[in-house]
């Protein structure tokens, strides 16, 4: 009938929501780790049993299915190849004041220039000259046409936390999904003022302080699709 969603066919023994008709998950939506976190293990994987779901829409960049019988819609999302809108108003460090000059020695006492060549730096915040932290976003160069096997696929997008007590700095990886943009931690050069356990672990010393480092900052994370 005319503004109902769903529809029974009794005579074909079909069933159809908003003209749609009913059919199995695509397989490479219950395999997919986050699928799996919400439905659990014996939802998702090759050997699961087909969950049924009606497709409500198709777009280019995503694809809509309604779970009949869990009350939940899964959202495939396509590879997003976009820049995330990264945050700075004062290029770091030309435009340091002398009284923010604590972020440069934190950065270049974490030999952040060394590990991360080409990082282009920008400060979020028009003034860190009495704050306790300073936040600061960039990328890395565009990868050249003749790049090694060891270099990077794909820019980089980054967002360090300088903390001004211990000078101790936080790197994190800007990362999508579905088409919503966060942060994971993937660098600390004082794991002792992390919240995180990251690998591989090293011991550095630093004046008469020894810290332990962790995580990668040569973590290179391209652009893939997504399930929400």
């Amino acid at each position: 009938t005319n503004g109902a969603n769903a529809e029974v066919n009794v005579q074909f023994g079909e069933f159809s929501l908003r003209k749609q008709t009913l059919g199995p998950l695509p397989p490479h939506v219950r395999e997919s780790p986050d699928f799996a976190m919400v439905f659990g293990e014996d939802a998702s994987g090759p050997t699961a049993e087909p969950m049924q779901a009606v497709r409500v829409s198709s777009t280019a960049q995503r694809d809509w299915y309604h779970l009949v019988g869990n009350r939940a819609d899964v959202h495939i999302w396509t590879a997003d190849t976009r820049s995330p809108p990264l945050a700075g108003c004062r290029a770091y460090p030309r435009e340091l004041r002398a009284s923010e000059r604590w972020v440069q020695e934190a950065i270049q006492r974490a030999l952040i220039p060394d590990r991360m060549a080409g990082l282009e730096l920008a400060l979020v915040l028009p003034d860190y000259s009495t704050s306790h932290f300073a936040l600061l976003s960039g990328a890395t160069a565009p990868p050249s046409a003749g790049a090694g096997a060891g270099q990077p696929a794909a820019r980089q997008f980054k967002e360090i936390v300088v903390l001004r007590e211990g000078l101790v700095v936080h790197v994190y990886d800007l990362l999508e999904h579905g088409r919503r943009w966060w942060r994971s931690l993937a660098w600390s050069s004082d794991a002792a003022v992390s919240l995180h356990n990251l690998s591989p672990r090293t011991v550095e010393a630093r004046g008469s302080r020894v810290h332990t480092v962790m995580g990668s900052l040569q973590r290179s994370v391209p652009p893939a699709p997504s399930v929400v």
